[in-house]
């Protein structure tokens, strides 16, 4: 669509700067070699415009490795994998950081390259990323969504309706069963009487993961109960000990998400927007209460959250929730080119967005 294509056109002329810039020392500039690891959410539009790249410029080759934000963000900072092990050097929460090794081929992951020219990612860096990395820079490629997915069979008639007060519930561990009275009311009255009396398995990445970042930070704006919980948890995962005697079900990578969800009736979790589409995933829908709409996460509710923040950036203190004054988020502004999309107000945004980079 045209959508597609924009974004396209934008990361081809993207891409070719970047890969000038790596290779400024090879004489011959028809010989172009670029591979990026890192965030899943923008894989497909990296992927398709490497492959127009690739048959635009002659002895070209281009690649893009999905393994995480995680992973991106660590082969970004230059820290390899210690051996054939998840874990970086240098960094514990660096992971999962695959090696080209032939025990990981074997497994059937992605073996990355030891060096890769740009890492990808939907995290947001914290400042103590940018002292221990100076020349580290956050460049937007791209918006998208983080959408809800669930799995009932054929039980709903409709898409299923959430918003901001049980969504931070599901992920807490306190509303437990899909029948529950506050999920209840907030569906049509003949989806309400669909929803079955069973148990909601709630599904979270185990890994560091940009879509769990985002997720958490919209999670963190509606409830303050929910961001007093995840206090001393790293930003790009959920819960830990803060969750107490809630366990839900921890899957590595976005495929194993997916692939659970839709395997496991009952469950309930969250994927990038242009994964749960291309896998025809059950998607929940977000009640805005103030207007009395449910919103559908799309290129267009997307669209209407940028607008919404008109590209003002952010400092990282605030974008993580935290105070930080009017001085420091205009210095911010000047060095670090990120914000948040999260927790947007308009009646028609998709209130669960973000930046990938």
């Amino acid at each position: 669509d045209l959508q597609s294509s924009l974004l396209a056109v934008i990361l081809i002329l993207s891409s070719a700067v970047v890969v000038l810039a790596a290779n400024g020392c090879n004489d011959d500039l028809n010989s172009i070699s670029l591979v990026g690891a890192g965030a899943s959410l923008p894989r497909q539009v990296y992927e398709d415009s490497m492959w127009v790249y690739y048959h635009t410029m002659d002895k070209s080759t281009s690649c893009y490795y999905s393994q995480g934000s995680g992973g991106g963000v660590c082969r970004a900072k230059g820290w390899l994998p210690a051996n054939c092990t998840l874990g970086c050097k240098q960094d514990s929460e660096c992971t999962p950081c695959y090696s080209d090794c032939p025990e990981w081929e074997a497994t059937g992951q992605l073996a990355v390259p030891e060096e890769v020219d740009f890492g990808a990612t939907d995290m947001v860096l914290s400042d103590e990323d940018y002292e221990k990395n100076p020349s580290l820079q956050l460049l937007p490629t791209m918006a998208g969504a983080v959408v809800p997915v669930y799995n009932l069979g054929g039980a709903l008639s409709e898409p299923l309706v959430v918003d901001r007060h049980v969504l931070p519930l599901i992920f807490s561990g306190n509303l437990t069963r899909w029948n529950d009275a506050r999920l209840k009311a907030l569906q049509p009255s003949h989806v309400a009487d669909e929803l079955p009396d069973e148990p909601i398995e709630v599904v979270v990445r185990g890994d560091t993961s940009g879509s769990t970042s985002i997720l958490k930070s919209a999670l963190m704006a509606f409830s303050d109960q929910f961001k007093t919980d995840q206090e001393g948890v790293d930003s790009a995962r959920l819960g830990g000990a803060a969750w107490g005697s809630f366990h839900p079900t921890l899957q590595t990578g976005a495929s194993s998400v997916a692939g659970y969800v839709l395997s496991q009736e009952f469950t309930f979790s969250y994927l990038a927007l242009n994964e749960a589409t291309e896998l025809q995933m059950q998607m929940a829908r977000f009640y805005r209460n103030e207007s009395g709409v449910a919103v559908e996460a799309s290129w267009q509710s997307v669209s209407v959250a940028v607008i919404e923040k008109s590209f003002h950036w952010a400092s990282i203190s605030d974008m993580l929730g935290m105070d930080g004054s009017a001085a420091a988020g205009r210095e911010d502004m000047r060095n670090r080119v990120a914000q948040s999309l999260v927790d947007t107000a308009h009646a028609h945004s998709w209130p669960i967005s973000g930046y990938t980079y």
